[in-house]
Order: structure tokens, then sequence, then C-alpha cells
């Protein structure tokens, strides 16, 4: 088992909270396939012991200690708006409008950005940084599939992921949540009280992550 700071990846360790306690002492053992920069299969256990399963890279931070199998989506997201049920130009509109939303957040300025609400759009749209990304979403196998994106945009080696709702953390970093806000909007918030993007369709159902 081993102790102490965590490095690369593993820094994302040092921001996070333990989910049951609220422990953020940065002090986590970590046991099972570990490198100095991830580890890929195993647990994390804070100073408490309370312990916390790692499977394929992701942390499920909302089941202590759990054993089930793997998962993935049946029906990949997209985070699209569907065709059938709105013109092409409100989707086109709104692709344009958070395009541009996505690619004016001040990622520069902080050293860890975490993303959190419905994601897959978003990383698509989100430009190659140098810093730290820290993903967490309640649903495996969309985790699943930001890991392939994450992959094909060269930036995996970047990124942590968390299955939880949320968590808790320490320390200045980005927060950005993507969700939707009522009918036909899509809103992207920065931290709890920062600026916000904000953008509506007129018809409802425009932001649909479904195939």
């Amino acid at each position: 088992m081993q102790e102490g700071k965590l490095i690369m990846i593993l820094k994302i360790l040092d921001i996070l909270g333990c989910p049951k306690c609220g422990d953020a002492s940065r002090y986590w053992k970590l046991q099972g396939e570990v490198t100095d920069t991830r580890i890929t299969n195993g647990s994390v256990f804070c100073k408490n012991e309370h312990e916390w399963n790692v499977t394929e890279e992701i942390l499920r931070f909302d089941n202590e200690k759990s054993t089930e199998e793997m998962q993935f989506s049946d029906h990949p997201r997209t985070g699209l708006p569907d065709r059938k049920k709105v013109m092409e130009s409100e989707r086109l509109s709104f692709l344009d409008a958070f395009e541009e939303a996505v690619q004016s957040l001040p990622f520069d300025q902080h050293e860890i950005i975490k993303i959190a609400g419905d994601p897959v759009l978003f990383m698509k749209y989100m430009p190659s940084v140098e810093k730290q990304l820290l993903v967490i979403y309640h649903d495996e196998g969309v985790l699943r599939q930001l890991q392939e994106i994450a992959a094909r945009k060269q930036m995996y080696d970047k990124m942590s992921f968390v299955r939880a709702k949320d968590v808790n953390y320490i320390g200045q970093i980005l927060s950005i949540d993507v969700f939707q806000e009522g009918q036909g909007t899509v809103q992207l918030k920065l931290g709890e009280f920062g600026e916000e993007y904000i953008w509506k369709g007129e018809r409802s159902n425009l932001y649909l992550s479904g195939s």
C-alpha cells in the first residue's frame, strides 16, 4: 500500500475530500495497480480508512467498497439537439452559441478544472489545455464515453474521472457545471456564484443527450 503526496493525475486526490467523513487532509493511501502518475484498478483510503474503489481509472465516490462490474452505456450520449424535435436553424444556432461559450471560458487562469453536469458535448468542444481536468458524473457509462473522447483528443493523460453527483474539494479551481435548466435552455455556470453563459431555444426538448 502506497501513501503520501501525489503527483500528476493522482494530484487530483490532493483536492478531494472523502465522501463519507469529509476529510480533505490531502493524505490518501493507495492499493492496487498504481504508478507514479495514476491508479488504474484498486482502492483509495482516507485517513479514517474509508475505502473507495477505482475501476479502469474511474474513482467510484458514490459507493463505498464498490464491487460491481464495469458499466457501459447501451446508447452513447451525444449532447446534441434532437433533429426530429427542432428545426435545423435552431440546432445550428445552439451549436454555434455553445461552442463560442465553451471556447471563451478562462481555462488558462486555473491549474485544475472541475467539470460536472452533462459534459459530453462540452468535452467535444473543449480546447486542449495544459491543465488537470477533473470530470464528475453519476453515470459510469457516460464517463466511459468521456474517456474515449479524451483519448481521441489526446487529453487523457491530464484527466481524472469520478463517479459521483458531486464532490467535496479544497483549494481554488475552475468549477464548470453544464446542465439543462427548464425547457430548451442550456447553461454553463462558473463556480457557485460566477459568471453564467445561457442560451435559450424557442422549443422544448432542445438539448437532448440521446443518439
